[in-house]
């Protein structure tokens, strides 16, 4: 209970001192008759140990007493072998840590081939790291609607079922996602978010949508804020359509706004490819929420902190000599890092990609800013 008392006193910290907040949905719920597909790849010069980093944080802890099952759809042109292993934190702190078997994956079977592994059973430990490793090198491997199951006491029931999102690339692997509205879908078809601990959402100061989208035909795609998934969606906000261009470069950053709302808050994000049978890869989806700067803008700015978006380290300046704490929280309030009488700079390379709250605490000042870290 402290830290999710914790975790609503710095979002309404945050939300009055900073100007922006920024989310990352993930839009693998296709429905009535989309498509999507992750594409993973381990190429000849990434790092033996590179791999696949989780940053959907709801879903920790994981926890498999009664052992449980990575479910997967995957498509390969070439045969190819992937593994999964949960560990105990983000590197260094990764033991005590569990490793699935190597899963084969055949280029003989058919596309969207239904692939399953066992977790083996682990009675007492706690898991906050999942990672997914592509064993083949230089294959890409197309997977689609991974899911981590956890068994019930018979061994064999679906007790829970986790959502991870493999999109923290390390050590040199790549990523991206696919987005198809094929002639065959359903006109409303779209995609939803999965990543549920960023709702609810809310719009008082407008907003924006950022991505990173890749196109071989000229497209279009929107987004779409409801109050509830359906039925009960309205009241919503929708975003005007943004055109993807083929003759833009790879990988072209897109934004588009969204409207402000001063009273509704939203528990639905969707996302809807406007073109047909053209295949849209994106990445770096943001969901940018903007707040106006409030009465604790001094204590908030009395220490910087930067670079954010940060990787590997971040750094503090003050004009104070007093000494500065340092507590660092993930998006469900749990404690991740604390540093005592920090001088300048914090390693914060035990922390997985994603959205955390750093606690800054330095004589009788207490203020707390979101970091990014990549």
């Amino acid at each position: 209970m402290k830290n999710y008392y914790f975790l609503i006193v710095a979002l309404i910290t945050f939300n009055l001192t900073m100007a922006q907040t920024n989310f990352s949905p993930v839009y693998d719920g296709v429905f009535d008759g989309t498509a999507y597909s992750q594409t993973f790849t381990f190429p000849t010069e990434a790092q033996p140990w590179a791999g696949f980093a989780n940053n959907n944080a709801s879903i920790y802890p994981l926890s498999y007493p009664n052992g449980g099952q990575v479910s997967f759809k995957a498509t390969v042109a070439a045969d190819a072998e992937v593994y999964f292993r949960f560990e105990a934190n983000p590197y260094p702190a990764v033991d005590p840590a569990v490793v699935t078997a190597n899963v084969a994956l055949l280029a003989s079977n058919a596309a969207e081939t239904v692939y399953t592994v066992d977790i083996p059973v682990s009675a007492t430990n706690t898991y906050n790291s999942a990672l997914m490793y592509v064993v083949t090198r230089d294959v890409d491997v197309v997977i689609s609607e991974t899911k981590l199951i956890q068994f019930d006491t018979d061994g064999t029931t679906a007790l829970s079922t986790d959502f991870p999102v493999y999109e923290g690339v390390f050590d040199g692997t790549s990523y991206n996602q696919s987005f198809l509205f094929p002639a065959t879908a359903q006109a409303w078809a779209g995609f939803a978010n999965n990543n549920t601990g960023l709702y609810p959402l809310t719009f008082p100061e407008a907003g924006s949508v950022s991505f990173k989208a890749t196109v071989a035909a000229d497209a279009e795609v929107y987004f779409r804020f409801e109050a509830n998934p359906y039925p009960a969606v309205d009241p919503a906000v929708v975003t005007a359509n943004v055109a993807l261009l083929a003759s833009n470069a790879a990988e072209t950053v897109y934004t588009v706004a969204i409207p402000a709302d001063a009273t509704n808050t939203y528990n639905s994000a969707i996302m809807y490819v406007v073109t047909r049978d053209v295949e849209v890869v994106m990445s770096e989806i943001t969901i940018v929420q903007n707040t106006t700067a409030g009465l604790e803008d001094f204590a908030a700015n009395a220490v910087k902190m930067y670079p954010n978006p940060a990787k590997g380290f971040v750094n503090f300046s003050s004009a104070s000599n007093e000494a500065l704490d340092v507590a660092v929280y993930d998006m469900l309030g749990k404690e991740v890092l604390r540093a005592n009488a920090v001088q300048s700079q914090l390693n914060i390379s035990s922390l997985n990609p994603g959205m955390y709250f750093v606690n800054m605490t330095q004589g009788t000042n207490v203020s707390t800013k979101k970091l990014l870290v990549n």
